[in-house]
C-alpha cells in the first residue's frame, strides 16, 4: 500500500445447555462445548470425573437418542454468553491437552466457533482480500475478494461481534499530490461472516482510519475543495460496529493561511483493565520514552527509550501483560529499502516481572491482535509478510501463517513510496 498505509466441584446434570431448569440462573448464557459422546452413562460420568479437576466450568451429561434405538450420553461443558467466549475456553483446554476435540453448540445445535475463526488480510491474485484462518486447524480459506478493490484496513469491535473494513480502488501520486480513489466501507457479521457494504465515500487525496478502542470506527478523508483551490476539506465518518453511521463531520482548511490538517492521534487505553497500572509515552529530543506507573502510589519507571514512535498498545484482559509495538517508516530510516529493514519492534511487558520479557525486531508494521492467551501479529513486508501466533502466557510459538503474496492483521504491510 506504499504511501497510503504509512498514513495511515464436580456435578452431573441430566439437562442440556440452553434448556434451563427452573432453579437455574436465567442470566447465564446458552452456548456450550460438546466434548465427547459415550454409549453408557457410567463411561460419560467417568470422563467427567477426569475433567473436573482441570476446569472450573460446569460439566453436564445429556442423554440423546442414538442409532438403532440406543441412547448416547454427551459430555458438555460450560454455559457461555457467546460463541467467542465458549471457543476461547475450549482452545485453552485443547492447547493444554486436557481435551482433544470439541464443538461449540447452542440449544443442542452446532454453531461456528467465533474464537478460532480469525479474519485476516491476504493477497488473492495480487489484490488485498479477506481470508478466514482457523486457529484450531491452521487452515486458511478466502472469505471475500472483489476485483478492483483493495483492503487497506480491517478492525474488530471490542466484543468480537463485528468488524469493519475499508477498501480503495486505487492510489498513487498525481504530480506532487497523492490521491486515493473509490473509497468504500464494509461490515462483517462475525457470527455468519456476511459482508455488507455500508457506503461509498468517493475519491480523495489522503485517507486515515482509526479504531476507537473497539467502540467506534472512524474514517478520515481529505479532499480538495472544488470551489476554492487553496482549501482542503477533511471529512470524518464515524461508525459503530453494527454498521450504523454515528456522525459525519466536515472541516475546511485554507492552506494559504493555516497548516495542512494533521493525521488523527493514536487511540489506545493506557490504563490496565484492573486499573492498577498506567502506560505513558513522552517525547524528548527526538526520542520516545515509555513508562509504566502504579496508579495507587503514582510511582513510575521507564521501561524503554527508542527513536520509534508508538504504533499500537493493549493490555491483556487481566492486566498482567502489556503488549505494544513501535514503528519508523520515515524517509530518514536508512534501513527502509535494505535487505533487512528495521522498521518496527514488538514488546511484551510483564507486570509481575516489572520488565519487558520478550521483544521482536525487524521489518513490517507489527500490527497485532489479542485472543485469550494468544498474540497474533504481522511481520515483514509485501510478499514476505506473514502472521505469527504466539502464546504470550506460556512463551510458546503456536503457528506461522503465510499466504502467497503476503498477509497481515489489518492490511498487507508495504514500504511507503515517498515520491523521492
Amino acid at each position: 500500500m506504499k504511501w497510503l498505509l504509512y498514513l495511515l466441584s464436580f456435578s452431573v446434570f441430566f439437562i442440556s445447555c440452553g434448556k434451563k431448569d427452573k432453579k437455574e440462573d436465567t442470566n447465564k448464557g446458552s452456548y456450550c462445548l460438546q466434548l465427547k459422546s459415550f454409549g453408557t452413562k457410567d463411561s460419560a460420568e467417568e470422563y467427567v470425573r477426569k475433567l473436573e479437576t482441570k476446569t472450573n466450568q460446569p460439566l453436564s451429561v445429556t442423554e440423546i437418542p442414538g442409532q438403532q434405538g440406543k441412547m448416547l450420553f454427551l459430555v458438555r461443558l460450560g454455559n457461555f454468553l457467546s460463541s467467542y467466549e465458549a471457543g476461547m475456553a475450549a482452545y485453552r483446554l485443547l492447547n493444554s491437552k486436557v481435551i482433544d476435540n470439541y464443538s461449540v453448540t447452542r440449544d443442542m445445535k452446532s454453531v461456528p466457533d467465533e474464537f478460532s475463526r480469525v479474519i485476516i488480510v491476504g493477497s488473492s491474485n495480487g489484490t488485498s482480500s479477506l481470508f478466514e484462518y482457523d486457529l484450531k486447524t491452521g487452515e486458511k480459506k478466502k472469505l471475500w475478494t472483489r476485483q478492483g478493490e483493495i483492503v487497506i484496513d480491517l478492525s474488530y469491535s471490542s466484543d468480537m461481534s463485528g468488524a469493519l473494513f475499508t477498501t480503495v480502488g486505487g492510489f498513487g501520486r498525481n504530480s506532487i499530490f497523492p490521491y486515493v480513489d473509490n473509497v468504500k466501507v464494509y461490515r462483517i457479521s462475525l457470527s455468519d461472516l456476511k459482508v455488507s457494504k455500508l457506503k461509498s465515500l468517493g475519491n480523495g487525496i489522503q485517507l486515515y482510519t482509526n479504531n476507537d478502542l473497539g467502540k467506534a470506527y472512524r474514517i478520515i478523508m481529505n479532499v480538495f475543495d472544488r470551489n476554492k483551490n487553496t482549501f482542503v476539506v477533511q471529512n470524518t465518518y464515524t461508525y459503530d460496529f453494527q454498521g450504523r453511521l454515528i456522525s459525519s463531520e466536515k472541516k475546511s482548511f485554507d492552506l494559504a493561511k493555516e497548516n495542512y490538517p494533521l493525521p488523527p492521534e493514536l487511540v489506545y487505553d493506557n490504563r490496565s483493565p484492573d486499573n492498577k497500572n498506567r502506560f505513558d509515552v513522552s517525547l524528548s529530543k527526538g526520542s520516545y520514552s515509555f513508562s509504566v506507573t502504579r496508579v495507587a502510589t503514582s510511582s513510575g519507571k521507564n521501561i524503554l527509550t527508542t527513536a520509534q514512535r508508538l504504533n499500537q498498545a493493549a493490555w491483556s484482559p487481566d492486566g498482567r501483560y502489556l503488549i505494544f509495538s513501535t514503528l519508523d517508516l520515515s524517509p530518514r530510516n536508512r534501513t527502509l529499502h535494505g535487505r533487512m529493514p528495521q522498521t518496527s519492534k514488538l514488546y511484551l511487558y510483564s507486570e509481575n516481572d516489572g520488565k519487558i520479557i520478550k521483544q521482536w525486531d525487524g521489518g513490517g508494521y507489527k500490527n497485532f491482535t489479542l485472543r485469550g492467551n494468544l498474540l497474533l501479529f504481522d511481520d515483514d513486508f509485501s510478499e514476505k509478510s506473514h502472521i505469527i501466533v504466539y502464546d504470550y502466557r506460556n512463551n510458546r510459538l503456536i503457528d506461522t501463517v503465510a499466504i502467497d503474496g503476503g498477509c497481515g492483521i489489518r492490511n498487507i504491510p508495504y514500504i511507503p513510496d515517498f515520491g523521492l
